[in-house]
């Protein structure tokens, strides 16, 4: 489901487990995905000394833990947010509707059917919902989309 490049992908990460070893396992390769193979220096030194403790319930796993969450959370695109899908031992990147219904709301956020509706000189956040249900999420600048998430 994770793509080469550096965005976060809508979808769980990690599911079956919520022990601090086994989420540090599944979430360093999907922080070092997003940050172009780096840790941030702080977590690295975690990791490494929770590594050198050789105890899967060693107290470094879950400071180590919060970290790579905070990072997690940082990563969220718009319309989006990092923590428990529908299941509470799914964690990963999930569409925020509340958010982007607060988008819309306060007009940060166009809902359109077709990318030909958006404006030439467009700037801002546009929705594309087709009407099978796909939904895209695009940011417009000097009337170019850059797309940011989709699901399909």
């Amino acid at each position: 489901m994770h793509t080469s490049n550096n965005k976060p992908v809508i979808g769980a990460i990690s599911t079956g487990t919520l022990q601090p070893f086994d989420l540090c396992h599944r979430f360093i390769p999907e922080v070092r995905r997003l940050r172009r193979g780096r840790l941030p220096l702080d977590a690295y030194h975690i990791f490494e000394a929770a590594k050198r403790a050789k105890q899967r319930y060693h107290p470094l796993w879950g400071e180590l833990l919060d970290l790579l969450t905070q990072q997690l959370e940082g990563e969220a695109l718009p319309g989006t947010y990092f923590g428990s899908g529908q299941c509470p031992d799914d964690l990963g990147f999930w569409i925020d509707h509340d958010m982007l219904t607060s988008l819309q709301h306060d007009g940060d956020l166009a809902v359109v059917q077709d990318l030909a509706d958006v404006p030439k000189a467009a700037k801002g956040l546009y929705m594309l919902m087709n009407d099978h249900g796909n939904t895209s999420l695009y940011y417009f600048r000097r009337g170019r989309g850059r797309l940011l998430w989709a699901v399909v």
